[in-house]
């Protein structure tokens, strides 16, 4: 059996001989894979499995495709203002009539190469294109064009190298992966503000630094989310893990970009949540958290935990009854995931809106 595992930085810590990775002082969260943890040595009321990407077989209530159709989800979003849309020369293409929108997602996916342009160090590219969708297929391709700028316009997500550096491009088949787990998250956790975006790209070094030295016990390093930047990084661990579990960890880091932005009052009633199922742990002599990884931190609990309501729900209601409830009444808006009937379309629902929610409890 194959582990993840990961804490922030307090010092070493071990988990049922389990070496896990530790980051400074809360300024991001490590997802490592780790070496195994056998059954056997779990106590009684101990978890069990180091993680939920571990956990998840890829059956779940209400899943997104991972290959939906990018055409109806994208064309909304390029549609320019009546009266004539935005005019802008940008990384040598001369736009026109494009939406105020599909503008500031171009500029930047493309920001690193027109600084480059500026500078004289590239040429500027030739190309008749004057829309955006066309622009950026000259300059990725097809396939990553429309990929990217969905990304970008929908939740906020700047995935290009040609926007930021990155140790490499990504595969259109992981973007339908990334697209697939956003989607199966209420929408507008992420959408773009004020014309700021987070980075999502793969920064293997860059990772790898943050998190400092791993011991060899501690695996390899997949992913990590951090308060330093806004975002998330990709490890050179993320191509030695199969979708499936790409899929729960992208989950897992999009909780805690999530979390981080929530109001002190939500992660005050998190952990009485947590302290309530604990309680009820130690009176049934059964496990409260849903993996090992899980209880090394509030705010891996929390990501886990939002990980398993989303493709293990009745695992977390059986484990953190407490946990299960805010979750459901407070972050998914009573939308279960029980089963596909019990999946209903969710409330539009912003960082700002679930904010003002939490302050009037």
């Amino acid at each position: 059996m194959r582990g993840k595992s990961g804490a922030r930085r307090s010092g070493a810590a071990a988990l049922l001989g389990l070496a896990l990775a530790t980051l400074v002082g809360g300024a991001a969260a490590a997802f490592p894979m780790a070496s195994p943890v056998q059954s056997t040595t779990a106590s009684l009321v101990s978890p069990g499995y180091t993680t939920v990407a571990e956990t998840w077989r890829g059956q779940a209530a209400c899943l997104t495709a991972q290959d939906a159709s990018l055409a109806p989800r994208l064309a909304p979003l390029l549609v320019p203002p009546t009266g004539g849309g935005v005019t802008a020369r940008i990384a040598g293409f001369d736009l026109r009539d494009q939406s105020p929108e599909a503008i500031a997602a171009f500029r930047a996916l493309t920001r690193r190469l027109d600084k480059a342009i500026a500078k004289g160090k590239v040429s500027a590219p030739y190309s008749p294109c004057q829309d955006v969708t066309c622009a950026l297929s000259t300059l990725v391709g097809p396939e990553l064009a429309p990929r990217m700028l969905l990304l970008a316009m929908q939740y906020g997500y700047m995935t290009s190298d040609l926007g930021a550096e990155a140790d490499r491009r990504w595969t259109a088949r992981d973007l339908d992966l990334v697209l697939a787990a956003l989607a199966d998250l209420p929408q507008d956790w992420f959408a773009p503000a004020d014309g700021r975006y987070r980075i999502l790209l793969h920064r293997h070094t860059e990772a790898a630094i943050r998190v400092g030295a791993m011991a060899p016990s501690a695996g390899f390093l997949v992913a990590l989310a951090g308060e330093g930047y806004p975002g998330v990084l990709i490890a050179d661990g993320w191509d030695r893990i199969n979708s499936r579990e790409r899929r729960v960890v992208m989950v897992h880091e999009l909780s805690h970009e999530l979390q981080r932005k929530s109001p002190s009052r939500w992660r005050s009633a998190w952990r009485k949540a947590m302290k309530a199922d604990r309680a009820l742990s130690k009176a049934t002599a059964t496990p409260s958290s849903v993996s090992i990884y899980a209880d090394t931190e509030t705010g891996e609990d929390f990501a886990e935990s939002i990980a398993t309501y989303r493709y293990l729900p009745a695992l977390l209601q059986t484990r953190a009854p407490s946990r299960y409830a805010f979750l459901r009444d407070t972050v998914f808006r009573g939308v279960e995931y029980l089963s596909e009937t019990g999946c209903r379309p969710e409330p539009r629902m912003t960082i700002a809106g679930l904010a003002t929610d939490i302050a009037d409890r």
